[in-house]
């Protein structure tokens, strides 16, 4: 009778190269796998937004000069109300914008004057809206000195992007 349960020593199993391939395979599948699982867990993920100013001139407003501070496109399409912007210099504390239904309106009283452009009039922050800023009399020049201004996310308080400028 024949023993079927014997170690047969004439066979060779798998190669050495092709398990080193195959562990390979499995350990990068696995944490293909596994960063799947752990990107989903990870919640709020989408909830940010982002965008930046492109560029700032000054420009004429109302026989008066202000800054024209252009936009890019915001992602996710962005309602203006979603944001809020800040105005600060070395000699006046932050001034916040927020915007109610189309023109910010800031938090306490301020030298500055600030104006939303929509240019293509779909209530959503687009790559060429832009905001004017100017001093509290429409069209007046700004006072000398150095102008940072941050766009900031209205529901958390993130900064989106800020430009700092010298007129």
């Amino acid at each position: 009778m024949k023993h079927m349960w014997a170690v047969r020593r004439d066979r060779e199993g798998v190669s050495p190269v092709i398990a080193t391939i195959l562990m390979v395979a499995i350990t990068v599948v696995l944490a293909a796998v596994l960063y799947v699982m752990v990107l989903g867990f990870g919640g709020g993920g989408g909830a940010g937004i982002t965008g930046s100013f492109t560029s700032q001139t000054a420009t004429s407003v109302g026989g008066g000069t202000a800054r024209k501070l252009s936009l890019s496109s915001f992602i996710p399409d962005t309602d203006p109300t979603k944001v809020k912007v800040t105005v600060e210099t070395a000699t006046i504390a932050m001034v916040t914008f927020s915007f109610t239904s189309g023109s910010p309106a800031p938090q306490n009283s301020t030298p500055w004057r600030l104006a939303y452009v929509d240019l293509a009039a779909n209530g959503i922050l687009n790559n060429g809206d832009y905001f004017l800023l100017s001093s509290s009399t429409w069209g007046s020049a700004l006072s000398v000195g150095s102008y940072t201004v941050t766009i900031l996310n209205a529901a958390s308080g993130d900064r989106i992007d800020d430009i700092t400028f010298t007129v």
